[in-house]
């Protein structure tokens, strides 16, 4: 079973599923541009190309644009659960940023839908958060939709290093 955690646009960003008892991270990050920069599928990184510092300590993987400027830290914590501490999440122009005080679209604008009928039948969700365009037969547990594309963001505030996890 397949459960997609961040979606933009119908393009799944993070997800995971289950294989023999062990949770595999599929994971996509895209440039400003769309093109992609790290590629995971079913826990295999696949394509990593241009990134200035990338380290796994520990548990931690850390991933750096530029000095101090961290895209996405998250910590495996096995058998069965990744914790993402901070990442910044691009697509067609929208920006999701995830960090310890939740998460954030910094596009600003839209509406946030909370789908009743899916927490109800919270076991049938195939998709946590949606952004941008719907997802088409998929019930995801929360939408937002009508946002503004890349409005003046500043990325480089944006990323900045925040601590690592202990």
């Amino acid at each position: 079973r397949r459960f997609i955690a961040l979606m933009i646009d119908r393009v799944p960003l993070v997800g995971f599923s289950f294989e023999s008892g062990s949770l595999l991270l599929d994971l996509l990050l895209l440039d400003e541009m769309n093109h992609p920069r790290l590629i995971s599928q079913n826990g295999l990184l696949q394509y990593a190309p241009d990134f200035w510092d990338i380290t796994f300590e520990g548990r931690v993987l850390t991933l750096r644009d530029a000095p101090r400027r961290i895209r996405l830290c998250l910590e495996l914590r096995p058998p069965n659960e990744i914790c993402i501490h901070h990442g910044l999440f691009l697509a067609n122009g929208l920006a999701v940023k995830v960090a310890p005080g939740g998460i954030q679209c910094l596009n600003g604008g839209g509406t946030l839908a909370f789908d009743e009928l899916a927490a109800e039948t919270a076991n049938e969700v195939q998709i946590g958060l949606a952004f941008g365009l719907q997802p088409i037969g998929y019930k995801p547990g929360l939408s937002l939709s009508g946002i503004k594309r890349y409005r003046e963001i500043d990325f480089d505030t944006v990323v900045k290093s925040p601590r690592p996890p202990a």
